[in-house]
């Protein structure tokens, strides 16, 4: 899944059907499909936060929904939109103990990929319910998607680490790990792999409005000395 070469422009906006606080809208683009919105009139550091756990995703080989910029035909400012995919299946809403290893058990590897990645970017809110099981024609792939509560959304340069204390990252890592899942170690090491420049340039190539709450040369120095959050992620998982 990637992101749009070029922005989706909404005709069509509409009241969210979905759970979650941080997802207000749903749109359907010119491209003919449905949008989650994540709108800076809903909190600043949104659509920030998505562009780069989206990005961080495709870098280090994380399976998410494909994305876009999005723009509307009034004065809005542009919006991320994460494309709304029918062939999925998610866990109920309160499963009990075997429903939820039937469902997860067979993507422990992924779930060890996506938590190495939330806790690199404080993703306070990774829970059962923001992950998904796509059906594709060459199997079933665990997907991630919201990264509303992560990153900077909690504190510059680049989020808090004590946003992760009793969350539900930390309460559903330790279910994860009761199925079997271990810490990837190699993820870790992928997240040193986009370079130094990275952010830089995924920074570059969203919004200009995205970033005029952020201290961008702050969160850019951090980024080139990231191997301190990935030691620490190391030791959280």
């Amino acid at each position: 899944m990637q992101a749009s070469l070029l922005p989706v422009v909404i005709e069509h906006e509409f009241d969210s059907t979905f759970e979650g606080k941080d997802l207000k809208r749903l749109g359907r683009g010119d491209d003919g499909h449905t949008y989650a919105l994540k709108r800076l009139a809903d909190h600043p550091t949104l659509p920030i936060c998505e562009w780069v756990g989206y990005h961080l995703c495709r870098a280090t080989g994380v399976r998410t929904p494909d994305f876009s910029i999005v723009r509307f035909g009034d004065d809005q400012p542009p919006a991320f939109g994460s494309r709304i995919f029918d062939a999925k299946r998610q866990v109920k809403q309160d499963p009990g103990i075997y429903e939820r290893a039937a469902f997860f058990r067979p993507h422990l590897s992924a779930l060890a990929s996506i938590y190495a990645l939330d806790v690199f970017i404080t993703n306070s809110d990774r829970h059962g319910r923001n992950l998904m099981v796509a059906d594709l024609p060459g199997g079933s792939v665990l997907w991630a998607f919201d990264f509303s509560r992560a990153w900077i959304r909690f504190g510059m340069p680049f989020g808090n680490t004590e946003a992760l204390r009793d969350s539900h990252t930390q309460r559903w890592w330790k279910l994860f790990k009761s199925l079997g899942a271990m810490p990837d170690l190699a993820q870790m090491e992928k997240l040193v792999d986009p370079g130094d420049d990275w952010l830089g340039r995924v920074l570059g190539a969203a919004p200009a409005e995205w970033s005029a709450s952020m201290d961008c040369p702050a969160v850019l120095a951090y980024w080139v000395r990231r191997r301190e959050r990935i030691d620490f992620a190391r030791l959280w998982l």
